[in-house]
């Protein structure tokens, strides 16, 4: 269930409740919090408590099982009963069945043989160590059983100097393994891992108690460090991280960059920022299959830093993922590299910032060696902005080439529709080189009725808004309705822009 509920004056949030009735019968109480509802932003540096800026973020969601399945036909209904002044507001619910526990591997190690005891609310931390340790030495896989799990501090797998070779970590499920972080400091939790070869992990649910970017310095990502290569990352519910997974290697020069990374069929939502970032030389790898809500930076990112020495990452590809209720920055980003793709996504509800975005605003590698960057065969919905982190406005596609060009880049089978501003986007002086559009639907732009411009005159959302005269781009198979700009395209003097 998707919610929102007052913060409290000094940030740290209220508790309250909501009643759970089937065909008229209660039969849950579900326990609120807004402890992890709330950023406040001036500029782009985020804030804790009211009045440290515009607010963002606002929902926050919370599972639960029912004791009786769900039948066709049932009502469901969602009904506060304590008493209390708040207001809430319940946004959705999505409902699934409950798959059965994931039983215990032959031949695998339990963290339960060492010490960890489900739901009592105790450290496991130690015993989590040994376990690893333990299955390490064996050649076992280890397994997490049924239960929440309390860990202290951050869970290394491995050291930057005695890297784990392979491993294989699996839970009893996302509605079964409960790993819960309960440091709320910077640094204080999420998984370190320390892998040269191959990972394999899965079915887990995974929170922490962190609720604030620490000057964007909180080094609390849900799963971070050296990914190995080859790896699988599966099946996994992470919420409530600064990051969902920050795939970069900062304790080793040169950089050992991850190679051949999955992940899938996972839910990465409410974290503070990025939900995927493939930073530091990440190179053919791949999120697909996955949910991405609610998260405070780019859902999905390729950011080709060059830190440590790392090389351009290349061949990374986003398929098959839904990303909505982005709150900061892009559903989808390409920051630099060559050989990326991102097909058959669905982009709804970016709140300030865009569907997709490149720039070249970021350190590191850009497009140099770009020989082509693929985007194909998906929906933006409701996104782009009129008042990003600076009060500028970004498209539903938001192309920014700041310090050097961006260049060979294809867009295929796209719908951008009901566009908060500008649907495509191109600014600042870089240069745009050999950007081809193929068969793009813009239905309705404007719809936040906002004229007022950053980086222009005063005009109404676009079909094309360019505010730079320098680049050109070419449209093959364009469809335009409701746009709210009168001329469909405002371009500065010098963008070549062809129709055909």
């Amino acid at each position: 269930m998707r919610f929102t509920m007052p913060d409290s004056g000094d940030g740290m949030g209220l508790n309250g409740s909501l009643d759970v009735y089937v065909n008229g019968t209660k039969v849950k109480t579900v326990s609120l919090s807004s402890y992890y509802n709330w950023q406040y932003f001036s500029g782009d540096m985020p804030a804790d408590a009211p009045g440290g800026g515009r607010p963002l973020f606002r929902f926050d969601e919370v599972h639960w099982k029912l004791d009786t399945p769900l039948a066709p036909g049932d009502t469901i209904r969602i009904q506060k009963g304590n008493g209390d002044s708040l207001e809430y507001g319940v946004d959705f619910l999505e409902i699934e069945p409950v798959p059965a526990a994931v039983a215990r591997p032959t031949n695998a190690v339990s963290v339960t043989d060492y010490g960890a005891v489900a739901n009592d609310g105790q450290d496991d931390l130690a015993a989590f160590k040994s376990a690893v340790t333990a299955a390490v030495s064996a050649g076992k896989t280890l397994y997490i059983p049924e239960g929440t799990f309390n860990l202290s501090s951050m869970w290394e797998i491995g050291s930057a100097n005695n890297m784990i070779n392979n491993l294989t970590v699996t839970g009893a499920g996302i509605w079964h393994t409960n790993i819960q972080f309960t440091n709320p400091n910077a640094a204080g939790g999420g998984i370190s891992l320390r892998i040269s070869g191959k990972l394999d992990f899965s079915n887990v649910y995974m929170n922490s108690k962190l609720r604030s970017r620490y000057g964007q310095n909180a080094i609390y990502k849900g799963f971070m460090d050296n990914f190995g290569s080859n790896s699988t990352i599966h099946d996994v519910w992470v919420e409530h991280f600064e990051c969902g997974f920050w795939v970069g290697d900062y304790a080793h020069t040169p950089a050992i960059y991850a190679n051949g990374l999955t992940i899938e069929n996972s839910r990465i939502r409410n974290n503070l920022a990025d939900g995927v970032n493939f930073a530091q030389g990440t190179s053919n790898s791949i999120v697909r299959n996955s949910n991405l809500r609610n998260n405070g930076d780019d859902a999905l990112a390729v950011w080709t830093s060059d830190t440590n020495g790392a090389p351009a990452g290349v061949n990374n590809t986003f398929s098959y993922n839904t990303i909505e209720n982005n709150w900061r920055a892009g559903g989808i980003a390409f920051f630099g590299g060559s050989g990326h793709k991102a097909d058959h996504n669905l982009i709804v509800d970016t709140v300030g910032g865009s569907g997709i975005r490149m720039n070249t605003v970021f350190p590191g590698y850009h497009f140099q060696n770009n020989t082509g960057i693929v985007f194909s065969d998906t929906t933006i919905i409701n996104s782009g902005t009129s008042q990003d982190l600076y009060n500028g406005e970004r498209g539903a596609i938001d192309l920014e080439a700041s310090n050097d060009a961006i260049r060979n880049v294809t867009f295929t089978n796209i719908d951008i529709l009901n566009t908060q501003r500008d649907a495509i986007q191109f600014g600042y002086g870089g240069g745009f080189q050999n950007i081809v559009f193929n068969n793009i639907n813009i239905n309705g732009t404007g719809l936040d009725g906002v004229t007022t411009s950053r980086f222009s005159g005063p005009h109404q959302g676009a079909a094309i808004f360019t505010y730079t005269g320098n680049g050109s781009a070419t449209f093959n198979g364009l469809t335009t309705s409701n746009v709210a700009y009168p001329s469909l395209y405002y371009l500065q003097p010098g963008f070549n822009l062809t129709i055909q």
